[in-house]
């Protein structure tokens, strides 16, 4: 099973995991200049922004896009929040003991505190297709909102649309690609 990842307006790669074990390998990615996000509530991904080789620092817009993207795949999107706090922090502030359950860890220091409205899209990247926040797209196909829609009849749905707009895709790239309770 792969992380989920997309890039950033800035051409930043972003990585997340998917379930507790994923969480776990993902946070275990992070280097020095990169930052790892999690909403502040329990339930969301975490997600690492890698810094580029060049700049050594995470810019403000991947940061924003990165958090709309934790967001969108956490349990505060399903719950239908409108807006929701997400955390950022350097890898060298979080922690793990023994204790702590697969997928949790402990945070000694929170670097920036973001309320998002968490806005993403189906769209290309660098001839790709992603489902990130709207910004990160050179072109956007489709804006997904939070809904009710079971994930099945949400990708059928989107399937349809983006093959109305000329792209072949299967059913289960889509499922990959979007949130739980997503509606085109």
């Amino acid at each position: 099973m792969q992380f989920r990842s997309f890039l950033t307006s800035s051409q930043l790669l972003v990585v997340a995991g998917k379930n507790a074990k994923q969480n776990e390998e993902v946070v275990k990615l992070a280097k020095s200049g990169d930052l790892i996000l999690h909403t502040k509530a329990p339930g969301s991904p975490f997600c690492v922004v890698k810094a580029s080789s060049d700049k050594k620092k995470v810019d403000e817009q991947s940061i924003k896009e990165a958090a709309n993207f934790c967001a969108a795949f956490s349990k505060a999107w399903k719950q239908g929040k409108k807006q929701i706090e997400v955390h950022a922090f350097k890898p060298e502030d979080v922690y793990k003991s023994k204790s702590m359950p697969l997928g949790t860890y402990g945070v000694k220091k929170t670097l920036k505190q973001l309320k998002v409205k968490p806005e993403i899209g189906i769209g290309m990247k660098d001839k790709k297709l992603q489902c990130s926040s709207v910004s990160a797209l050179d072109k956007v196909y489709i804006v997904l909102k939070q809904g009710k829609l079971m994930k099945e009849k949400a990708a059928e749905k989107i399937k349809a649309l983006l093959e109305a707009k000329g792209l072949r895709v299967s059913k289960e790239q889509i499922m990959q690609l979007i949130p739980a309770g997503a509606v085109a």
